[in-house]
């Protein structure tokens, strides 16, 4: 496992533990939370993993319905390797992904457990570094 998956997979484990528990934001009241974990992407047919964080803010409507903001991003470093079916290299170094979306959550009113459903829209950037 490298370092970056072991340190998302610590990150990810710390954050559960500190977690509260789950509610809805309910009417006239604002909700702040943060992610962190493990994802991949797939870039130039190599699939790297790393570390992916987001915050979400949400305020309510009602007791069932939030207007939700996310701010998403993700750090990937990739390795230079020859390519596999030509002379050239493919390059080096870390892919990024950022991500905003605007939506709404739906909270289930269903005892001790918050299920919800959430739909959103927004933009995606793609970036690399060398």
């Amino acid at each position: 496992m490298n370092r970056t998956l072991a340190a998302a997979a610590l990150a990810t484990a710390l954050l559960a533990c500190a977690a509260g528990g789950a509610r809805a934001a309910g009417e006239d009241e604002w909700q702040l939370s943060a992610r962190a974990g493990a994802a991949t992407v797939n870039v130039d047919g190599r699939d790297p993993w790393g570390f992916a964080g987001a915050l979400d803010l949400e305020y309510g409507l009602t007791d069932a319905w939030a207007a939700r903001l996310s701010l998403e991003g993700s750090a990937h470093p990739v390795d230079a390797r020859a390519a596999s079916s030509s002379v050239s290299k493919l390059p080096g170094g870390t892919v990024g992904t950022t991500a905003a979306l605007l939506g709404v959550t739906y909270t289930f009113d269903v005892l001790r457990l918050v299920p919800y459903a959430n739909l959103a829209a927004g933009v995606v950037h793609f970036g690399s570094k060398p």
